[in-house]
Parts: C-alpha cells; sequence; structure tokens
C-alpha cells in the first residue's frame, strides 16, 4: 500500500467527501456503528475516519442529531461568524436589498446546514448512479445519463462547490485543518486507501 503524506492537512471538505460515500453505501444512520460494519471494510474505515476527523473538530454529536445539523448549539455563536459574513453579502444584491441585515441564531444554521446537506446527498447519490452507470449499451439507461448531466452544467457544478463552501464552514468555523499525521497519532484515524479498500472488497 502507498504510503500517504502524513504532513497533509485534513479539512472540513475532506470530511465532506468521506460522508458522503459512507451515506451514498449505507443511508441509514441509525446503523452506522464500527460493530455493524466489521464485515465491511469499506464502510468500517470511512466510519472510522469521520469518527477521529469529528472528535479532532470538537463535535460532539451522534450521527442521526449530526444529519440533523443540532451539533451547532454547542458552540457559542460567535464562532459562525465566517457563515454569517457570507449570508450577509445577500443584503446587496437586488432581490434581498429590502430586508434587513440581522443576527444570525443558531436555530438559523441547523436550518441551513440541515437543507444544504440533504441537498448535497442527493446530489451526490446522482451522481454516484452516473458513474455506475456511464458505460450502459442501452439507450433507456444513456438517455437517463444524458439528462442528468445536461443538468450539471458548470454554473450549477459552482453553485453545489458553495453550498460545499457553506457546510465546512459550519462543520469547522475555524477553517483550520488537522494533520493527517495528529489524527493518526491522537485520534486514532486509519491511514488507509480506501479506493484500495473497495477494490479489494468489490
Amino acid at each position: 500500500m502507498k504510503k500517504r503524506n502524513t504532513e497533509k492537512i485534513i479539512t472540513a471538505k475532506d470530511f465532506i467527501k468521506v460522508y458522503l460515500e459512507l451515506i451514498d453505501l449505507i443511508p441509514d444512520t441509525n446503523v452506522w456503528s464500527e460493530n455493524n460494519f466489521e464485515n465491511n471494510p469499506s464502510c468500517l474505515y470511512r466510519l472510522k475516519q469521520l469518527n477521529a476527523i469529528l472528535v479532532a473538530f470538537r463535535i460532539k454529536s451522534n450521527w442521526i442529531d449530526f444529519s440533523n445539523g443540532e451539533f451547532v448549539f454547542f458552540r457559542p455563536i460567535n464562532q459562525y461568524l465566517s457563515i454569517q459574513n457570507t449570508i450577509n453579502e445577500y443584503k446587496y444584491s437586488k432581490e434581498f436589498r429590502s430586508l434587513k441585515q440581522e443576527k444570525i441564531t443558531h436555530q438559523d444554521i441547523m436550518r441551513i446546514f440541515k437543507f444544504f446537506i440533504d441537498f448535497i446527498i442527493k446530489e451526490y447519490s446522482l451522481e454516484s448512479k452516473i458513474n455506475r452507470y456511464i458505460l450502459a449499451n442501452r439507450l433507456p439507461l444513456q438517455y437517463f445519463i444524458q439528462k442528468i448531466k445536461s443538468y450539471r452544467s458548470p454554473h450549477n457544478i459552482k453553485i453545489t462547490n458553495s453550498i460545499i463552501d457553506d457546510l465546512a464552514k459550519i462543520i469547522n468555523p475555524s477553517g483550520k485543518g488537522v494533520k493527517l499525521k495528529t489524527l493518526i497519532d491522537k485520534y486514532n484515524y486509519p491511514d488507509v486507501d480506501l479506493k484500495e479498500i473497495d477494490i479489494e472488497n468489490w
């Protein structure tokens, strides 16, 4: 197995990527546990990585509460200044000029997180389906694939990426990542190549 660069910085975006992969494999977060995934290495190692990053980002939450955004209540509201500034920028767009600028609440952030994470999960699920059937040689499947691909215009991809940016600001407001070495040494992060594990257990 190829040795990875332990000086690499793991960010909230890396977390989101693995989270989406796991939820695509096992959509029901109620069953997310290391015991349940004992015989499924692809899921087990993803869950272990996610658990390690959660602790490193100081998020105390089970996976159901995390998916609902309830973890935001355990941080002071002033830690979410970055996402508040992003929201307040809309004050200067034409359609929102009549709205007054106001302080954001924990409830606001929780709702934003919940709406955005649900949206991104659906987006990822579509992408995953396309990748599974991309080589299909049947017309009905190619019809479906091309329709979805046409929706994934550069403009829509840009919007998706901006939503991921906002989710990252909520998950880890400081914006500071964690060195891979620190995750391995302090948080029991499994230093494995998930793609290799997927291939071996396909």
